[in-house]
């Protein structure tokens, strides 16, 4: 079997996105880039997460060809094609729909600094326009507004996170999602105080000495 044990991480994240409020219904993508192979494996489409067995994940190459796996590619394999063609730093992605994350999206707000844990995704988290989440626009904004960042809003849709592994994307995705809910209910009740640029990268250098490298 093809990507075996990245296919299985796949079935248990997708499972625990679920759960953890991550996502709703099949929302959502999960995906491993195999840089070696050059292939990529990918959560099936509009499948119930705890019906998703290993074999239904899809592997396919840099291409989008289907190499195995008994479901549909993700119709968001535009962005996630984009993402691994382009940066060497990411070899997995997480798409989530979560509650707060979504929020902001719609607000078409970036996430700034009002919680120092934004610094894990190397600074302010920027948002995308709304584009059919199936076109190479929005896998374009996606490429270009994740330019030094490991995160990204997607405008009236969610959050993308990336990482060097994929239990690196998922924290990063659970994280973001705690800094969106601390920044909205900020926002509530005044004007969150973001930190300075300068704090920002102190935060960055702190972790990655402390942490080592925040991503793998």
């Amino acid at each position: 079997m093809l990507m075996k044990n990245q296919r299985e991480e796949i079935v248990e994240y997708g499972r625990r996105m679920l759960t953890s409020g991550l996502t709703r219904n099949t929302g959502g993508d999960l995906s491993i880039y195999d840089r070696a192979a050059q292939t990529v494996a990918v959560k099936t489409s509009s499948m119930d997460y705890m019906k998703i067995r290993t074999e239904d994940v899809v592997v396919v190459d840099l291409n989008g060809n289907k190499l195995e796996g008994n479901g549909r590619l993700s119709t968001e394999w535009p962005v996630q094609q984009a993402i691994y063609a382009n940066r060497d730093d990411i070899d997995a992605l997480v798409h989530t729909h979560s509650p707060f994350a979504t929020t902001i999206s719609a607000l078409r707000l970036e996430l700034p600094a009002a919680n120092f844990t934004v610094s894990r995704a190397g600074g302010n988290v920027r948002c995308t326009e709304f584009f059919n989440f199936t076109s190479q626009q929005l896998a374009d904004s996606i490429l270009e507004k994740m330019q030094d960042r490991y995160a990204v809003l997607m405008g009236n849709h969610g959050l993308v996170a990336g990482g060097r592994s994929l239990a690196a994307a998922y924290d990063l995705a659970e994280d973001l999602e705690f800094c969106c809910e601390v920044f909205w209910r900020a926002k509530c009740v005044g004007e969150p105080v973001v930190l300075s640029e300068e704090q920002m990268q102190e935060q960055i250098q702190e972790l990655s000495k402390y942490y080592g490298h925040t991503n793998k």
